[in-house]
Parts: C-alpha cells; sequence; structure tokens
C-alpha cells in the first residue's frame, strides 16, 4: 500500500535519515519511535531504497511483531523472520528442524532477492550459518520438459540433506511414487509435485498437505540445501579423521577423541549421523552470519541498549555450555566456534550504512554517530469497534485540519464503516489507497496494524481495529516430578524425562 510511504515522504526526520543512507553519513540515531513507527519507517524505507533491508532487535518477539507489521504496510510477504536456533553438540534421536528449515528458506529468498526486509533478533545475528556462496553452490533448479532422470534427482536430494519419506508431511522431506516425485523445499510455502514421463520432467505443480489436491502450476523450482551444515560425499569423514589425528595423543583430549572416534565409526559404517551442527567448524573456512548475505545494504538496529544486553546474556550461556561440553568431551579446541561475540556482532553490523531506532535517548548513545534525529510522533490502542468512541476521537482531530485514516480489516468492513461514518455526519470515503493525503477527510482503508500512530508535525493520523489476539488456554497444574535417586526406583513402563532425549517410557537396562 502506498500510503505509508506516501505518509513518511512528508516527514522531514524520514527525508533526513534516507539521505543519511543514500551519501552514507551513518551511523545515524532516530530517536522517538516506538514499536509501530519503527514498522512504518522500515516499510516506508523498503519502497524508497529498493535494496534489502536487515532489521536486528532485541529479542525474536519483537522480530516477529515487526514482520507483521511490515507486511501489512506492504502488503505482500515482502518482510521475513530469520529465526535464532540452538545448535544441537550430542548425538540425540528426533532432533527438530524447524527453525533450521525456516533459516534456510530465508536466505534463499535473500539469495534469489525475493525479500525486501529481514529482521532478526541479536541472537540470529550472533548465530553461525550456511555461507551464500556454498548455498548457491549447492542450489539446482528444475522444470517441465528438462530431462532429469529421476534417480539422478532423488540423489541429489539425498546429498542436499533430504529425507526420503511414503508420503510428504513436512519440509526438507521427498517421496516418490511410480513416475511421481513430491519434494519441499525450505524456500516454498507449499510442496511441490513433479510429474515424469520417462526421464523428462511432464509437469511441475504445488498440492495441499492435506488434501494432496494439486493447485498452481510451478514453471521453475529452485532446490536448495536442507541443512546448514553441507559436506560433500564423504568430506565429513575425511575431515573429522584429519581433526582426530591433529589432537594427537594429549590426555587434555582423551574424552573428546573417544567421543569423536564414536562419530567416526558411525560414519564408517555408513550411519549418518543425527545432527552435525557440532561440524561447523569443519564444514567451513569462514564464519557466515545472516548480515554477510547483504552487500552494501542498509541496517536498522532496534533499542541498541536492550539488544546489548540480550547479546551478553546469550552468550554468557553459550561460554557455561561449552565448559560444560568440553568437560564431556562433546567438544574441543577448534570444535568450539558456533556464536559471535556481543562485540564481534556489533562490529560486522556497523559495517553497513546503520541506522539505530530508539524509543528514548539513552547516556552514551550518541557515541560515534554521524547524524541525530529527533521525532514525537503518537501511538494508539485498537479501535475496539464501537462507532460512537471512535467519532469522538475523530472529530477533535478533524477540527484541527488532519487527514483520519481509519483500518477497518476487510474491503467489505472498510466500505460498511465509511457509511456508517456518512451517517453520523461525518466526511467519511472508502478508499482502496491513499496517494495523496487529503484534509479535514476521514478515509477508511482495509487492512489491520497492532497499533494506531498521529504524526503531529504533518497532521495526520491512522487508527486501526484491533487485532484479535486468542485467550491462552487455562494450563494444567502440574506436580514437580519425582528425581530418581538410584535405577532401583525405575520399572519398566514408567515415564522418565532423560537429560539429552526428552520424554520417555524406560524399557529396562540393555
Amino acid at each position: 500500500m502506498k500510503m505509508y510511504a506516501t505518509v513518511a515522504r512528508r516527514l522531514t526526520q524520514f527525508a533526513q535519515l534516507m539521505e543519511d543512507l543514500k551519501t552514507g553519513r551513518t551511523p545515524a540515531l532516530c530517536v522517538g519511535l516506538s514499536a509501530i513507527h519503527k514498522a512504518h519507517f522500515i516499510a516506508a524505507a523498503a519502497e524508497e531504497l529498493g535494496k534489502p533491508i536487515l532489521v536486528v532487535t532485541q529479542d525474536e518477539t519483537a522480530a516477529a511483531r515487526l514482520v507483521s507489521d511490515v507486511n501489512a504496510m506492504l502488503e505482500e510477504e515482502a518482510a521475513v523472520l530469520f529465526p535464532y536456533r540452538e545448535f544441537a553438540y550430542r548425538q540425540m534421536e528426533g532432533v527438530s528442524t524447524e527453525y533450521e528449515q525456516a533459516r534456510l528458506g530465508v536466505l534463499s529468498r535473500l539469495a534469489a532477492g525475493e525479500a525486501k526486509v529481514v529482521a532478526a533478533s541479536i541472537q540470529g545475528v550472533m548465530s553461525r550459518t550456511i555461507p551464500k556462496k556454498v548455498l548457491l553452490e549447492n542450489t539446482f533448479a528444475v522444470g517441465p520438459e528438462q530431462s532429469v532422470p529421476m534417480e539422478e534427482l532423488v540423489a541429489r536430494l539425498l546429498k542436499s540433506g533430504y529425507v526420503r519419506r511414503p508420503q510428504v508431511d513436512g519440509v526438507s522431506q521427498f517421496s516418490v511414487r511410480g513416475g511421481i516425485l513430491d519434494v519441499f523445499p525450505p524456500k516454498e510455502a507449499n510442496p511441490v509435485r513433479i510429474e515424469y514421463w520417462g526421464d523428462d520432467i511432464d509437469t511441475m505443480s504445488y498440492f495441499e498437505l492435506d488434501s494432496q489436491r494439486r493447485t498452481d502450476p510451478v514453471d521453475r523450482l529452485e532446490i536448495a540445501p536442507a541443512n546448514e551444515v553441507v559436506f560433500g560425499e564423504g568430506e565429513l569423514s575425511r575431515k573429522l579423521a584429519a581433526f582426530c589425528e591433529k589432537l594427537g595423543s594429549k590426555k587434555v583430549f582423551a574424552a573428546a577423541r573417544e567421543v569423536l572416534q564414536k562419530d567416526l565409526d558411525r560414519l564408517s559404517s555408513g550411519v549418518e549421523l543425527d545432527s552435525q551442527d557440532k561440524y561447523f567448524p569443519l564444514a567451513y573456512d569462514t564464519f557466515d552470519t545472516v548480515a554477510d548475505y547483504f552487500e552494501d545494504a542498509p541496517v536498522f538496529l532496534s533499542e541498541r541498549s536492550e539488544m546489548r544486553e540480550s547479546a551478553r546474556g546469550l552468550f554468557w550461556q553459550y561460554s557455561e555450555d561449552l565448559k560444560a561440553l568440553f568437560d564431556e568431551g562433546q567438544l574441543c579446541k577448534g570444535l568450539d566456534s558456533y556464536l559471535l561475540s556481543p562485540e564481534q556482532a556489533e562490529a560486522r553490523l556497523m559495517k553497513h550504512r546503520t541506522v539505530m531506532l530508539d524509543t528514548f535517548a539513552r547516556a552514551g548513545s550518541g557515541e560515534g554517530l554521524k547524524d541525530l534525529v529527533n521525532i514525537s510522533p503518537l501511538q494508539s490502542s485498537g479501535w475496539n469497534g464501537d462507532l460512537k468512541l471512535l467519532q469522538s476521537d475523530l472529530l477533535p482531530l478533524l477540527e484541527e485540519g488532519y487527514c483520519c485514516a481509519v483500518l477497518a480489516g476487510t474491503a467489505k468492513a472498510a466500505a460498511n464503516l465509511a457509511a456508517d461514518l456518512s451517517k453520523m455526519g461525518l466526511p467519511a470515503s472508502y478508499v482502496k489507497d491513499l496517494k495523496t493525503i487529503q484534509y479535514r477527510k476521514v478515509l477508511v482503508l482495509a487492512g489491520t496494524l497492532s497499533a494506531g500512530f498521529e504524526y503531529p508535525q504533518i497532521k495526520f493520523s491512522l487508527t486501526t481495529t484491533g487485532k484479535a489476539v486468542s485467550a491462552p488456554a487455562s494450563r494444567p497444574k502440574k506436580r514437580k516430578g519425582e528425581e530418581i535417586k538410584s535405577l532401583s526406583d525405575l520399572t519398566v513402563g514408567d515415564y522418565v524425562v532423560h537429560v539429552s532425549h526428552g520424554i520417555g517410557i524406560f524399557d529396562g537396562i540393555h
């Protein structure tokens, strides 16, 4: 929707920040923006600059909320969330790859130039990921009428980390039934059905997981790796054997040698490791994060002080975990680089053209700045549907000569609300978009945001219907589990919680 860019361009502070980014007069600091105003500035900046934008927040909740508001403003899935995930350093059954697949989907969209805004918590920016060069080298495309034998495609999918299933029911899976191959790449919102005619691909189309019904046709499908850690055939075994040899016979590495040798024996026996996260340092020579996918791109930092606190807390916990893993022999020197330190992460971000967005000015926040921008907008809570209350809010603004925009949810609801407000004597009309600001008017549009906002300096106000938030279900109270002091306390069939594997049923000692 062009309305948000139209409004932002009327603000001298927004124009100043855009000029700073275009001329390289950064880092710059903008003080006075709440969460909804930050989303507005970022959505407008994505339209104005025409380049991918990285937004870093203090936590993932703030990043997810920003993605939701930016997408509502741009009316497309232009903003995506790059999540943080914890790495699995121990061998365990059933390692969840949900967050890893989500990260790969974002990185694939970034590499293909399909994402306008990527929001990540500082934790997500600190964590290591697959280098862009490796991602592109291991991404391949298929299309109709292309000659790709099914056996060859299956081999490439297995090499890229995809899991074969009788029926696809999740991301990074594929299945084969006769001349049909179903695959669900991380980048796609739905799985794709590939139908063969001999060794040639005949047709490709999306399909629904629940009903298995085909939907839209696909002209070209890019298939990216299913794991962030990618090794060539036999590469992990060779690198792991060389690493074990480097450890030598020093006593300090005895526990690590034993654990690593077990992994090497599994690989030699043809058994895949449940998780390869611990071998990130062996896979790549460079330490890459999501920030390295942005070249000459603007970076927005939300609440820098809180970001620093979150980064310090995460890195402290990570350091403590490393000590325990070193004691167990799960990790050792050379297998210990998975997160950037807070200082390293900030240094990488500051290499870009950076704008810091803070709600309040803080002591020391002006160090090294090239520009400082102050703004005093207002934020309003969502409208609850009471027409009388809305009328009482809009009348004083209209008397002051404001342009009042109201988001009413659906297009039908917006048309009905405009008619109701007109009957109440307000100069209201339903519009699909706001290309120019019309003062002393109430303009009702479709859509909804997490909050409304007002810019007194340009006399513009936006009111939004409140987003429906379901009340969390009340959880039954749980009694504290009984701590096991001896194996004799257990009988076959008891439910237990294992330190590594989670909830299970005790089946005896084997």
